[in-house]
């Protein structure tokens, strides 16, 4: 008989100061806009603040580290005059990634699993924090261009698996596992690594998901569902293992979350 209990799951609120990420680009360009963003974020229950300067989204063009750095400046100086609820960076550089530890941040959000930067496992372990390190292929202008695997997700657990050796050896010890979808993956390859999340729980780490708005939500039910489409997405990967979930509507990711939670994890469900 196994034993399934599922823990409370938790949720990361999205931040992007970019003009071009492909749903909110533009809408946090000012400090104050950003600040009533992340004050609303928290208020519907986010429980950490994930903080991007640099889109990521299929066909996205690289930004340099100064211009990212100008955009992040004035809200990381602010952040903590103003809340106290923990956030993440979200970039694949170490010297943005130091930028943010430096002010405060709990968490570097690395979508390229430190493939991009190997300075940065180092850096986060310098400042005693956490990784949240994220499995993808070529670059977010490249990603989407015909993605292929043999196995995809004994190559993510592979992917994940290294990055967790190279932060082991930095001296991280708190790793969150993102399999990365939308990030050089089709519709039906997203939807065959949420069936299977359980295959990341032999890793020992806490799983993230990230469906909230993509391409792939758009593909099943149109423009007209991207909210409950994501909201059956989120549910379908907490039931397989997620914990952490990365997204834009946290008041009703949240409450489908509080149920789903109450029909999985109270009590105990034995199969």
């Amino acid at each position: 008989m196994i034993e399934l209990n599922w823990p409370a799951p938790r949720i990361l609120g999205i931040v992007n100061i970019t003009p071009d990420s492909f749903s909110d680009g533009g809408q946090c360009l000012s400090l104050d806009a950003a600040l009533r963003h992340i004050e609303q974020l928290i208020q519907a229950g986010a429980d950490m603040i994930d903080i991007g300067a640099e889109s990521t989204r299929p066909g996205a063009e690289p930004v340099s580290e100064a211009d990212e750095a100008a955009r992040l400046m004035p809200l990381l100086k602010a952040y903590r005059h103003h809340f106290d609820t923990p956030f993440s960076i979200d970039t694949t550089k170490s010297v943005i990634a130091d930028l943010g530890l430096r002010h405060g941040a709990a968490y570097v959000n690395d979508i390229s699993a430190f493939r991009v930067d190997s300075a940065m496992p180092d850096v986060i372990a310098q400042h005693g924090a956490g990784a949240i390190i994220m499995h993808s292929i070529g670059t977010p202008k490249t990603m989407q261009n015909n993605p292929q695997y043999i196995d995809i997700m004994a190559t993510i657990t592979g992917v994940l698996t290294t990055a967790i050796h190279q932060g082991a050896a930095a001296g991280i010890s708190d790793i969150i596992l993102d399999p990365g979808l939308g990030f050089g993956k089709t519709p039906a390859q997203n939807a065959h690594i949420i069936r299977h999340l359980s295959d990341l729980r032999a890793l020992e780490r806490p799983i993230l998901v990230g469906p909230s708005r993509k391409s792939m939500i758009r593909h099943w039910v149109g423009d007209t569902g991207l909210l409950t489409g994501t909201l059956g997405a989120v549910v379908a990967a907490y039931s397989q293992g997620a914990t952490w979930f990365r997204v834009h509507d946290v008041h009703e990711v949240k409450q489908a979350l509080t149920v789903a939670h109450q029909c999985l994890g109270e009590p105990t469900v034995h199969a």
